[in-house]
């Protein structure tokens, strides 16, 4: 497979992945509470961007973004019972490509995140 920013990303921070391509989906299934993301962030509001937004400012075109490698620093918000699984799967930069990376290793390659972990 081809590597992406977030693969090149993840090779350079010295984190262990597996690849997984699947049957891209145009549509997903589940849905941020925006306001509690907001007082989880201490922002008094979040909204989703529009898709050109989020491509002009993540590189990735929307359905395959990926936290990693990312065209400009973002911060990056997770459930944190995430952190407790043996193993999770994050879009790898493009549309049907995930990456499989332990969770634990979130922390190696933004240190802020666990701080910021949703409840």
């Amino acid at each position: 497979m081809a590597d992406t920013p977030a693969t090149m990303f993840l090779k350079a921070n010295k984190v262990a992945y597996t690849e997984h391509e699947y049957e891209y989906v145009e549509h997903g299934d589940r849905k941020v509470s925006t306001k509690n993301l907001a007082r989880q962030a201490g922002r008094k509001r979040i909204e989703p961007c529009k898709p050109e937004v989020a491509q002009r400012h993540s590189g990735y075109q929307v359905g395959g973004t990926s936290p990693f490698g990312t065209r400009k620093k973002m911060p990056i918000f997770v459930e944190r019972t995430i952190l407790d699984l043996p193993r999770i799967y994050v879009n790898g930069g493009r549309r049907g490509f995930l990456v499989g990376i332990d969770p634990k290793e979130l922390n190696k390659v933004d240190p802020l995140l666990v701080d910021a972990a949703l409840d």
